[in-house]
């Protein structure tokens, strides 16, 4: 029987995003006859694959905000378009899957060409862009509105995009997003105790807060509640917050984290990182620490949890799904001072973070396992889901 053939439109490649991608094609050939489109820029490009790749220019990956950057940017979008167009002409798949919009106003025309002749599917990692103002909002709701199928990885996001009219409840599918376990069999944890070695750490405790330092992802009350830790509870503890900056103040935290006094107790890398030094700042880590204000999609969440890291968040839409409190981690109270004396507690009661460590593998292994989303994302492309 020939198999279903499919097209995943995936134009970063970089970062978390190349091991979900991976990840998902890896399972998703045993269904359909699939091909990944991405940037000749692809993180995994080297590694061995059950799935093809079609590569399309560099161009998207200009960090730089002059305007010359941009208008680069744009040309380079518009010449990954057209490649891609008559790559779908000459293969003639029966389903697009996009997993990211990148430039609303093109994107809306591009895809009105497009459902003409596929079925178009969008996993939707992050409802943020619908919450934009004025026109930019508009283009991106009615870009949603062209696609067949929407797949969302949390009841919170279904129902933000319900809520909005964007599309009704039979158009939105809902799949967890996976493990990272093709990530944790390529860097495996490395023993505790070497691994703080090799990132100097002489503390008791250590704390991690992980993934690109954004204004909504809570530094500064992560921050707050290392104060309380040190300097009121004294104990014996480093937070290690490292990732790079997208629109948070270093500045601001710098002055923060000396204000406070807590030079020796906060470790920051202001970095991309590579995945080898991911490896060994969460194979050293007790706990990972996500005061967030929102999130769609905790991709950093999963990630720590495949490699056994229990959480302490705020209790948002977005993390209920990943949390059961006191389980595989626990909710940030509303007071500072309750959080911090419950890390405390938690850090320094014999065998307790290790039960939460172990109920957070046994959690990802569970209810975020690749073949299930592999045969469930199918399904979505058969109507069957």
């Amino acid at each position: 029987m020939q198999k279903l053939k499919s097209v995943i439109f995936e134009p970063w490649g970089n970062e978390g995003q190349a091991h979900y991608i991976h990840s998902l094609c890896q399972e998703l050939y045993k269904y359909s006859d699939i091909t990944l489109i991405t940037g000749g820029k692809y993180l995994l490009k080297n590694e061995n694959k059950k799935y093809r790749v079609k590569y399309i220019a560099n161009g998207l990956w200009f960090e730089n905000r002059r305007k010359i950057f941009r208008v680069f940017k744009l040309l380079n979008y518009l010449k990954f378009l057209i490649v891609f167009y008559f790559y779908l002409k000459k293969n003639n798949p029966q389903i697009v899957h996009y997993q990211f919009l990148v430039l609303p106003f093109i994107d809306y025309y591009y895809l009105r060409i497009l459902k003409k002749h596929y079925l178009l599917v969008l996993t939707v990692h992050d409802i943020s862009p619908l919450s934009e103002k004025g026109y930019l909002k508009y283009k991106w709701n009615e870009c949603f509105k062209l696609f067949d199928k929407l797949i969302v990885h949390s009841k919170f996001a279904k129902d933000e995009i319900i809520n909005l009219n964007i599309a009704d409840e039979q158009t939105i599918k809902m799949i967890p997003h996976g493990g990272y376990s093709y990530m944790i069999g390529k860097w495996p944890p490395i023993e505790k105790n070497y691994a703080k070695k090799m990132m100097n750490i002489k503390s008791k405790y250590v704390l991690i807060l992980l993934g690109s330092i954004l204004p909504y992802k809570g530094h500064a009350a992560a921050i707050e509640i290392m104060n309380l830790l040190v300097n009121s509870l004294k104990m014996d503890i480093v937070l290690v917050i490292a990732g790079s900056s997208r629109g948070e103040s270093i500045e601001y935290l710098i002055k923060k984290i000396n204000k406070n006094k807590l030079n020796n107790n906060i470790i920051l890398w202001n970095k991309s990182l590579s995945f080898d030094e991911m490896r060994n700042i969460i194979s050293c880590s007790d706990a990972g620490l996500m005061p967030y204000t929102r999130i769609t999609t905790p991709g950093v969440g999963l990630m720590l949890q495949t490699y056994g890291i229990p959480l302490i968040c705020t209790k948002i839409e977005g993390l209920t799904d990943l949390i059961s409190d006191n389980i595989n981690g626990f909710f940030i109270c509303n007071e500072i001072e309750k959080t911090s004396r419950k890390i405390q507690s938690v850090l320094e009661t014999k065998g307790e973070i290790e039960q939460m460590s172990q109920n957070s593998i046994n959690k990802i292994k569970k209810e975020h396992n690749w073949g299930k989303i592999a045969e469930d994302t199918y399904n979505v492309y058969c109507g069957k889901l």
